[in-house]
């Protein structure tokens, strides 16, 4: 098994650093062991929002609030996801909660919405060093952050959630003036496009993160919906209009991805007589997921067939390439591309 050191900065100390750590991590061979995970000083995490407008005077308005509630309930599911393997927060415990919960500060004229997020960023962190799989969980923990609390990350998501209203958005009615405000609320620079992409990056070397990817969309756009009657917001120092906020929520809808990864499963059923002529219950062994794949090809995948039955009847791990479907953080439509037994015995199932 091949051992691999970081050779970037350590411990981690701006947002740009955790950036490239991700990077690195991608570019790493499946499996790979990360001796001395580098540490990471979040002091940098944070989440800013500033409204302006003529209703505003160091107050919250119940749009502002509810915005604010889905932050801290994205919080709350991506660190039941990092913790405990599951985006359900019914998991967390009191404990749990009080480590990840928001404090607002807000500053006296206009709404202006301050929270230091360091010390939930360290408690994301600690899951780490409690981790019998510290590469994934560092890879989700480290995306969880730069999301949730840099000053990039929300912008980039911001940029995704453009993308999944892209029809609504060019088929709205609006002066040329204002299409170019809106082209302008979702323009990436060139280190930012650059994340956007090692972010696509993770996401294939880590399914799940979708997920928390998915809760700080919802961020965004629950934010971008508060902002009826207000003149201006700048979320993590990102300006946007009333006008242009509602064009960038407009049409909500769920639009699935289209993914290719690798990783190692545990068969926990097969069925040979199902309508696809195949059919295979699947546990992901490095984040717990579970979900049914058929076969890419029934005729051309015969020989991957009888090797994921193989591993069923032996109780053995296989190591499994799959495309799939993402929607929602949720693996949908998986279909089994290669297959091969690993040398190494299933867990036992739970029941």
């Amino acid at each position: 098994m091949l051992a691999i050191r970081y050779p970037g900065e350590n411990p981690l100390k701006s947002e740009e650093e955790a950036w490239a750590f991700l990077e690195w991590l991608t570019q790493q061979p499946d499996y790979a062991v990360i001796e001395e995970l580098p540490l990471i000083k979040p002091s940098w995490a944070s989440f800013n929002l500033h409204y302006d407008g003529p209703v505003f005077d160091a107050t919250l308005t119940p749009p502002i609030l509810e915005a604010l509630l889905v932050l801290q309930s994205g919080i709350y599911r991506s660190y039941a996801l990092v913790k405990y393997g599951q985006e359900r927060a019914n998991r967390l415990t009191d404990f749990d909660k009080q480590n990840t919960q928001i404090v607002v500060r807000v500053r006296p004229g206009t709404t202006g919405v301050d929270i230091d997020a360091t010390d939930i960023a360290k408690h994301f962190l600690d899951v780490v060093g409690h981790s019998m799989n510290g590469v994934e969980v560092t890879i989700a923990v480290v995306t969880a952050i730069v999301l949730f609390f840099g000053h990039s990350g929300l912008k980039i998501v911001m940029a995704e959630l453009s993308k999944s209203k892209a029809k609504a958005i060019e088929s709205a009615e609006r002066t040329t003036e204002r299409a170019e405000d809106v082209r302008q609320a979702i323009a990436l620079s060139q280190e930012e496009t650059k994340r956007t992409e090692i972010l696509r990056e993770v996401i294939e070397h880590f399914p799940k993160v979708s997920a928390i990817q998915h809760e700080a969309l919802k961020v965004v756009e629950s934010t971008l919906k508060s902002v009826s009657s207000v003149d201006e917001v700048k979320i993590q120092g990102k300006s946007v209009s009333g006008p242009v906020a509602a064009d960038l929520i407009a049409n909500p809808r769920s639009s699935s991805e289209l993914i290719s990864f690798k990783s190692r499963f545990q068969i926990m059923s097969v069925d040979s007589s199902s309508t696809d002529g195949f059919r295979a219950r699947l546990k992901n062994t490095q984040n717990g997921e579970i979900f049914n794949a058929s076969l890419k090809d029934t005729f051309l995948s015969k020989k991957e067939g009888e090797t994921v039955q193989q591993a069923f009847w032996e109780k053995r791990l296989v190591l499994l390439e799959l495309d799939a479907k993402l929607l929602r953080g949720q693996i949908k439509d998986a279909e089994i591309v290669q297959a091969t037994i690993l040398d190494q015995a299933a867990p036992i199932l739970e029941v």
